[in-house]
């Protein structure tokens, strides 16, 4: 089951990235592999949908039970979103962010 977060409910939207970079808006992007209590990862995937700056969730098989994506304006919110958010989810027993590393130029 994946849940996908969609401000409006239109068919056709443009893309929140394309429209941050037109406006000059940097999105970091990082995503979280979570390890909940056995047979709760569902109850995790529901409560993760009330945090806005959670874009997708996944139920995975694997030393983790779930992965989330995440997307903030800037670093110091994706840390409160990841530190003061995510990690007092009841039924979480650890979770690791990973940051999505932007293009680099040579």
């Amino acid at each position: 089951m994946t849940l996908t977060r969609s401000e409006s409910r239109e068919l056709f939207q443009t893309s929140e990235k394309l429209i941050g970079v037109m406006l000059g808006q940097n999105i970091i992007q990082a995503y979280a592999v979570i390890h909940c209590i056995k047979g709760e990862e569902y109850a995790v995937l529901k409560n993760l949908s009330y945090i806005p700056e959670v874009k997708e969730t996944d139920v995975i098989f694997g030393l983790y039970d779930v992965i989330c994506k995440v997307e903030t304006s800037n670093s110091t919110i994706l840390d409160h979103v990841i530190t003061n958010a995510i990690r007092k989810i009841p039924d979480i027993i650890s979770s690791i962010p990973l940051h999505v590393v932007k293009e680099q130029e040579s």
